[in-house]
């Protein structure tokens, strides 16, 4: 009867140091569950934390709560612009959900893809309808009619990641990362690999000449309103400064990103216990 303790503490001791490493470079986590006034607290412990400019409600998510954007509009969920959002390397996370993915398209990250000078390289995430595409995607034309994107650049220099997705189906939520390890790019859709561009022959590429000034908007693109996540759920939104792994972004897909250890306490992890908050 002993063994069963024992198995627990050794589960706990398990997920905490697989947890744990998932704070290692780690920029902003935005659970959308901590909120202050108008602004949404960053769980990373960098202080990056979101305002609420407009056109986005609190409305339930796929773990507490999540944002909902209510409108084409430039300016939604911003996290100011801050030397820590630049980088040569990227894990960019978050669950996402639309009523009918056939319809619309939308960034869920943009940080200036289209409003920086052509030399200070942005970075974002969207899905896109093919007839709303408006640059050559060539084969993928025929293969589907929605893409998802991983964008690097700014002002008409863009090295765009667009790779045709089979149906995403109608209300249903997808985790959706985006890493790039200073070489090569890759997509997981719901834990999985989706596309590597080393494992399918690409060369490596340096996409990130450098980064702009721009704040990172959270639903929306600077200078592009049409492409905001109109009508879209966001969650569980982060960013890291490195290349996730395989294994790591299946952690994160559960939302065990900290260990946690309150005195005198036995270990749990930052997803059982995370809720909202909200302080006047």
């Amino acid at each position: 009867m002993k063994k069963l303790p024992l198995l627990s503490f050794v589960m706990l001791l398990i997920v905490s140091q697989v947890s744990a490493g998932l704070e290692d470079n780690l920029v902003l986590y935005l659970t959308f569950d901590n909120v202050k006034g108008r602004q949404i607290l960053d769980a990373s412990g960098n202080n990056l934390d979101a305002k609420v400019i407009q056109n986005a409600n609190f409305v339930e998510g796929k773990h507490g709560d999540a944002i909902k954007i209510t409108a084409n509009t430039e300016d939604c969920v911003n996290v100011p612009a801050s030397e820590a959002l630049k980088t040569s390397e990227i894990t960019m996370s978050a669950w996402i959900y639309r009523e009918n993915w056939a319809n619309g398209s939308g960034y869920w990250f943009d940080k200036g893809s289209y409003a920086g000078p052509a030399n200070m390289h942005g970075y974002g995430m969207a899905v896109f309808q093919v007839k709303d595409v408006h640059w050559n995607i060539g084969d993928l034309i025929n293969a589907a009619k929605t893409i998802l994107v991983m964008s690097f650049g700014s002002n008409g220099n863009h090295s765009r990641l667009s790779v045709s997705v089979p149906s995403l189906g109608k209300r249903t939520w997808h985790h959706v990362v985006g890493t790039y390890d200073g070489a090569f790019r890759t997509i997981y859709l719901n834990g999985e690999v989706f596309f590597d561009t080393e494992k399918v022959g690409f060369e490596p590429t340096k996409v990130f000449a450098d980064t702009n000034d721009e704040d990172l908007r959270i639903g929306c693109a600077k200078g592009k309103k049409e492409f905001a996540f109109d009508h879209g759920l966001i969650d569980e939104v982060a960013i890291w400064s490195r290349a996730l792994t395989e294994s790591e972004v299946r952690t994160a897909m559960q939302g065990n990103f900290f260990a946690v250890s309150p005195r005198d306490k036995v270990s749990t992890t930052w997803g059982d216990i995370k809720r909202r908050t909200v302080v006047d």
